[in-house]
C-alpha cells in the first residue's frame, strides 16, 4: 500500500516538474543570458563542486536503459531521454510480488471487515420490503452459502467465517439464531484437536512461502473468531428464566430465548474435539455457571440436566490423560465455593465420575496382585509364547504413542483433582451444609482411602463436631431428633468408620468410641421406624466389624438390648432386616440377655433412658421383648425372634 502511494506522488512530482520546465522554456526565461552575466546571475556551476559530487556512490550490478519523460525544446521539437537504471535480480522482483500480493490480502481482509458492517446494514435495507418468510428463506440461502464455501476451501474463503460471526451478533433474533447453530458444525469442522499458539514476534518478522503466510493467516483468524463466539454464548448464557425474575430490568422472550440457546451451542462444542481447542476454560465456564440450585422453569430444567450430563460424560471420558479433568475441578469448586456452597446435590455428585482417579493410590492401600499357581497356568507351547510377547510388545508401542501425556503429568493431574474434592468436601462439612452431607459423605467412602493422615484427622474432627453440635442443640431444645438431624448423624457415624476401614493403613490405633456412644443414644429415638432401614443397618454393620469380641461384649449387648426395643416399633420390613442382621453377632458374648439366671449375681436394674452405654448397667438387662414378638402378626418377624432365642440359649447351655 505504501509502496503504491508513493509511486503515485513520484508521478505527480515529474509531471509537476515538466510542467514548470515547458513554461520556462517557451517565455525564454534562460534565452538572454550570456558568458558576461554570470556574476550577476550566480557562481560558476562548472568549476565549483556542487554537493552531489560529495554524496557516496552507489556501484550499480548491471545498467538497463529505461525511458524517462520526454523534453520539450524552445522550438517545439520533442526530445526523447533514456536513463540507466540497477537490474533488478529475479529474487528482488520476488520479494515485491510478494508484497504487493500481501499488501493486496490486507486491503482486502479490511475491505472484507469494513464492508461486513455495510453489507450488513445495506442488506436490511434492502430487505425492507420482503415478507418475513421471503427474509427467513433468503438469510437460510446465504448462511447455507457461506456455509459450503468455508467448508469446500476453508483457507480461502476464510472471510466466509467473519461474515457469519458476524450475522451471529445481529440484533435480528432470527438471523442470530440461525448464525449461532450454524456456526457449531462450522467450528467442530474445521478446529483442530490442539490448541493453536498465537505467533512469537520473531515468527511475524521472518519470511515465509505464500502457503504458510495462507495457513497462519486462516489460523489465526479462526482463533479470533472463535473468541468472539465464545464471549457471546458466554454474554447470553448468562440470562435464563430462573435469574430475569430477580433483575428489575425486564427481559424479553428474545433473550431468554438466546440464554438457553448460548447455553445448548456451549453444550455442544464441549462433546466435540473442540474441548481440546482454544479457549476450553471459557467454554467450560459457560455451563458451569449454569449450574446452581436446580430451577423450577422447565426449559431451565433441562439445561441444568444436560449440563450436569456433559460434565458426568467429559469426566468419564477423561481417565487417560487428566487435563480436562483439572481444568472442569478447578472452576467447579470454585464456583461452588463463591455461591457460598449454595448449590444442588447433582453438582457435588459430578465429582463421583472422576475417572481419573479410579487408579490412583498415593497410600499404596491396594493390594498386590496374587501369584498364578503353575496348575491354574494356561499351558503355552514355544511358538505361542513367541507370539505373545510379540504381540505385547506392539501393544505397547501403540499405547506409548498414542499417549500424548507422560505418567509423571499424569500422575500431578491426580494428585491436583484429588485435592481439590477433598478439600471442597471439607469445606462442605464445616459449613455444615445439611442438604449437602449426604452427597458428600457419599464422596468420602469412595475418596476417602486416598486421603492422608493429615487430612483424615480433620474429616473426623469435623464429623464429630457436626455431631456434637446436634446433641447440644437437643439438650437445649428437648424432644426427639427430627428426620433430617437423625439422618445427618447416621451418616457421620457410618462416614467416621467408612474413612478408617476402607483400605487405610494407619500406623495407629483410632478411637471411634464417641461414633458407637453417638449410635447407642440415637437408637430410643427412631420411633415409628421413619429412619430404621438401610443407613440404620449399615451403622450397625460398621460398629460390629469393628468392635473386639472379648473386651467390647458389653457395647454389642447395650445395642442389640435397644435395637430389640426398636422392633416394637418398627415397620415390618426393618424388623425382618434387623433380626437377620442379628443372627450373624453370634460371635458375641450375648447368652445373658436370654436368660435371668445370672441377674441375681449381676445385681442392680437395667437404666434404659441412660444415654451412655457405662451407665446402664447392661449386665442387668433381660430381653423380654421376645415374649412380645412372639405374638407379632407377620410369621417372618415370629419365627426370627423364636430361632435367635433358641440359638443364644444354646450357646450359653
Amino acid at each position: 500500500m505504501a509502496k503504491r502511494k508513493s509511486k503515485t506522488q513520484d508521478i505527480e512530482r515529474r509531471k509537476k516538474l515538466k510542467s514548470e520546465q515547458d513554461a520556462q522554456l517557451s517565455t525564454g526565461v534562460f534565452g538572454d543570458i550570456s558568458d558576461n552575466d554570470e556574476e550577476e546571475i550566480g557562481p560558476n556551476w562548472d568549476n565549483e563542486e556542487q554537493d552531489y559530487e560529495l554524496k557516496p556512490r552507489r556501484v550499480l550490478k548491471e545498467k538497463e536503459m529505461v525511458e524517462s519523460l520526454p523534453i520539450k525544446r524552445e522550438d517545439g521539437t520533442i526530445e526523447r531521454v533514456m536513463r540507466e537504471v540497477e537490474k533488478k535480480d529475479d529474487e528482488d522482483q520476488e520479494e515485491e510480488s510478494e508484497d504487493e500480493d500481501e499488501e493486496e490480502e490486507e486491503e482486502e481482509s479490511q475491505l472484507d471487515g469494513e464492508k461486513s458492517n455495510e453489507d450488513q446494514e445495506e442488506s436490511e435495507d434492502e430487505d425492507a420490503h420482503l415478507t418475513p418468510q421471503e427474509r427467513l428463506v433468503k438469510t437460510k440461502e446465504e448462511i447455507a452459502e457461506l456455509a459450503s464455501k468455508l467448508i469446500e476451501n476453508p483457507e480461502e474463503n476464510v472471510a466466509c467465517l467473519t461474515r457469519l460471526r458476524k450475522m451471529s451478533e445481529s440484533r435480528n433474533f432470527m438471523t442470530s439464531q440461525l448464525a449461532v447453530m450454524a456456526l457449531i458444525p462450522i467450528f467442530k469442522s474445521l478446529a483442530p484437536s490442539y490448541r493453536i499458539r498465537p505467533l512469537t514476534e520473531m515468527e511475524k518478522r521472518e519470511k515465509v512461502s505464500r502457503e504458510v503466510t495462507r495457513l497462519r493467516t486462516f489460523e489465526q483468524s479462526l482463533v479470533v473468531n472463535y473468541k468472539a463466539y465464545i464471549d457471546l454464548l458466554s454474554t447470553h448464557a448468562k440470562i435464563s428464566y430462573s435469574n430475569s425474575e430477580n433483575r428489575k430490568d425486564k427481559m424479553t422472550s428474545e433473550m431468554l430465548k438466546r440464554g438457553n440457546l448460548a447455553a445448548k451451542a456451549a453444550q455442544e462444542l464441549c462433546l466435540s474435539s473442540l474441548r481440546h481447542f482454544n479457549y476450553r476454560v471459557e467454554l467450560f465456564t459457560i455451563i458451569i455457571k449454569r449450574l446452581n440450585r436446580k430451577p423450577t422453569h422447565p426449559d431451565d430444567l433441562a439445561v441444568f440436566n444436560k449440563s450436569i450430563q456433559v460434565l458426568d460424560s467429559l469426566l468419564q471420558e477423561d481417565a487417560d490423560r487428566g487435563d480436562l479433568s483439572v481444568d472442569i475441578i478447578r472452576i467447579m469448586t470454585k464456583s461452588i465455593k463463591d455461591k457460598r456452597f449454595r448449590v444442588d446435590e447433582a453438582v457435588i455428585n459430578v465429582f463421583l465420575n472422576a475417572s481419573l482417579l479410579d487408579d490412583y493410590d498415593p497410600n499404596n492401600n491396594r493390594e498386590a496382585p496374587k501369584h498364578v499357581q503353575k496348575k491354574d497356568r494356561v499351558h503355552l507351547s514355544k511358538k505361542q509364547r513367541k507370539q505373545r510377547k510379540e504381540t505385547k510388545a506392539i501393544e505397547e508401542e501403540m499405547k506409548a504413542a498414542e499417549t500424548s501425556i507422560t505418567v509423571e503429568q499424569r500422575e500431578k493431574n491426580q494428585a491436583n483433582v484429588l485435592k481439590m474434592i477433598l478439600q471442597t468436601y471439607l469445606l462442605v462439612l464445616q459449613a455444615n451444609e445439611i442438604p449437602l452431607l449426604s452427597c458428600v459423605l457419599e464422596g468420602l467412602t469412595r475418596f476417602g482411602r486416598m486421603s492422608n493422615l493429615e487430612m483424615l484427622g480433620d474429616y473426623l474432627q469435623v464429623l464429630r463436631e457436626i455431631v456434637a453440635n446436634i446433641f447440644e442443640e437437643h439438650e437445649v431444645e428437648g424432644g426427639l431428633f427430627t428426620e433430617d438431624e437423625l439422618r445427618t448423624i447416621l451418616l457421620c457415624i457410618s462416614s467416621s468408620f467408612q474413612l478408617v476401614q476402607i483400605g487405610q493403613k494407619i500406623p495407629f490405633q483410632i478411637d471411634l468410641n464417641f461414633f458407637v456412644q453417638s449410635y447407642f443414644r440415637v437408637l430410643t429415638n427412631c420411633l415409628g421406624g421413619q429412619q430404621v432401614g438401610k443407613q440404620l443397618l449399615i451403622c450397625l454393620d460398621h460398629i460390629a466389624k469393628t468392635q473386639n469380641k472379648n473386651r467390647n461384649s458389653l457395647n454389642i449387648a447395650a445395642i442389640v438390648k435397644r435395637v430389640y426395643t426398636l422392633l416394637l416399633q418398627s415397620p415390618e420390613r426393618s424388623s425382618i432386616l434387623l433380626i437377620k442382621y442379628l443372627g450373624k453377632l453370634n460371635r458375641f458374648d450375648l447368652g445373658h440377655l436370654y436368660t435371668t439366671e445370672d441377674k441375681v449375681v449381676t445385681g442392680g436394674s437395667y437404666k434404659a433412658e441412660e444415654a451412655e452405654i457405662e451407665r446402664c448397667n447392661i449386665g442387668a438387662a433381660t430381653i423380654w421383648e421376645n415374649v412380645l414378638l412372639d405374638a407379632h402378626y407377620c410369621p417372618a418377624i415370629k419365627d426370627g425372634s423364636r430361632s435367635l432365642m433358641k440359638m443364644y440359649k444354646s450357646e450359653r447351655s
